[in-house]
């Protein structure tokens, strides 16, 4: 792999999942395949992510107040998935491209869509 570029102020590197030897093709079931995790056995784990999502944004909340008491930050349940796919991203990038970090990424913004937003 060649040596990544990076965005401009950041240390996040610019790459093609072609530059990667450790690039597990995407099958095109992977949609199925996270609707599948979100609507069948973590929902039957765990409950409806949009409820977990507020208890989220409430917790993360109270930690970033008390942390940057100074600046007015508020996270609501739409930015959990948000944050959560860019979590799976950074791991993306630093573990390289396992097909679990793509299907839990689409289920964020799947459940985002669907069931925050309501599918507008």
């Amino acid at each position: 792999m060649t040596q990544p570029k990076y965005f401009p102020g950041t240390h996040i590197p610019i790459y093609s999942l072609r530059d990667d030897p450790t690039n597990d093709p995407v099958k095109p079931d992977i949609l199925k395949e996270a609707h599948d995790i979100i609507n069948g056995e973590r929902q039957d784990q765990y409950g409806n992510p949009e409820d977990s999502f507020e208890t989220i944004a409430d917790l993360w909340n109270a930690y970033l107040y008390n942390r940057f008491h100074d600046r007015a930050i508020a996270l609501n349940a739409l930015d959990i998935p948000h944050l959560m796919t860019l979590f799976k991203i950074a791991r993306m990038l630093g573990q390289g491209n396992k097909r679990d970090n793509y299907t839990d990424a689409i289920g964020y913004l799947a459940i985002a869509a669907d069931r925050i937003l309501g599918g507008e």
